[in-house]
């Protein structure tokens, strides 16, 4: 499978290869020529939403929710699934895990005193895990530890992967990492801590920050807008199949954002926004934190800002990514 990939991505360019819609289903690709199965369509059409605080919670189309596996009451902030229905947690019991769909644990990593936080998987499979001290950890899908790059100013506060295999990291910088593991190019117009990191499917790459601002930075490094429309610290961002992309920020706001950078709508929302996600409808998933009672909350909210369904826990507080089925076939590289 891993070298039908890199033949593929061979024979296509990557602006070519944004034209194709590949499936991965069970060892097999598919592209637009080929008809989607039953279970892609459903998945895709009625997809399901995961998130962690100290369970993982399962959320159907229409808001209806449960633990879908008990994670020990760990802080667990990053939370990642993939096409085929894996998915995949980082909490600071120092464990990285992989859950089928079926609610079993296929592997889990251990390493003693990492905190793990953000994770994501790529396309063919690998999975990444960022650390409060500071480390990036590649794992092949089976859970074997492929490299660990280590050059961070800070913890490492969020991930995302581009179809080349590229990795893209946040701290007090945003970093662009290679499939190898080594440093490619480094960011630092933000003024302050970046917590949120998307990629679209021309490379582009959408930050959000402490300092108030999500920016647009180009395959290369360079920044190419700036959106202030935010009053508070920005934790999570999303980008969809047509550049829109989506903030969340402490005191409950959600914004969309055009891929110009100009704001198309601002929904509130109860609690701080500590995770946001979209899907290949262009229906916006965020995953809010509330003190006051504790619980967590997710909002699914349509393509024009309205809210669709709300879901809400008993004392269980959303504090890190929110996950939305199929993976990066979900959104942001169709």
């Amino acid at each position: 499978m891993k070298y039908l990939i890199l033949v593929f991505t061979f024979l296509f360019s990557l602006n070519s290869f944004a034209d194709y819609k590949i499936i991965m289903n069970k060892n097999k690709i598919k592209i637009p020529s080929q008809d989607l199965d039953s279970t892609e369509e459903e998945i895709i059409k009625n997809p399901k939403v995961y998130v962690a605080s100290g369970n993982l919670y399962q959320i159907d189309d229409e808001g209806n929710g449960n633990i879908f596996f008990s994670l020990g009451n760990e802080e667990t902030r990053g939370t990642a699934v993939d096409n085929l229905e894996n998915i995949y947690t980082g909490s600071r019991d120092s464990i990285v895990r992989k859950i089928n769909s079926e609610g079993v644990e296929e592997w889990s990593y251990y390493e003693y005193g990492v905190n793990f936080r953000p994770v994501a998987v790529d396309y063919t499979g690998n999975v990444y895990a960022g650390s409060t001290s500071g480390s990036l950890y590649k794992f092949t899908n089976s859970g074997n530890k492929v490299w660990v790059y280590s050059d961070h100013d800070s913890r490492v506060s969020s991930i995302a992967t581009d179809i080349s295999g590229n990795v893209y990291t946040t701290s007090l910088k945003l970093r662009k990492i290679n499939s190898d593991g080594v440093l490619d190019w480094v960011y630092s117009g933000h003024s302050s801590f970046i917590f949120g990191v998307a990629v679209d499917k021309e490379g582009n790459v959408y930050t959000g920050s402490v300092d108030k601002t999500v920016r647009k930075i180009s395959p290369e490094g360079e920044e190419i807008w700036s959106f202030n429309g935010h009053s508070q610290t920005i934790y999570s961002v999303a980008v969809d199949k047509n550049g829109n992309v989506y903030s969340g920020s402490e005191g409950g706001v959600i914004k969309k954002i055009s891929s110009e950078g100009s704001e198309i709508w601002s929904f509130s929302a109860i609690g701080d926004v500590q995770g946001v996600a979209v899907d290949q409808s262009g229906n916006v998933y965020a995953a809010t934190e509330e003190y006051n009672p504790n619980k967590g909350i997710v909002y699914k909210i349509n393509e024009n800002g309205q809210e669709i369904w709300k879901f809400e826990t008993s004392g269980d507080r959303f504090f890190g990514d929110i996950a939305v089925q199929p993976g990066l076939l979900g959104a942001e590289f169709q």
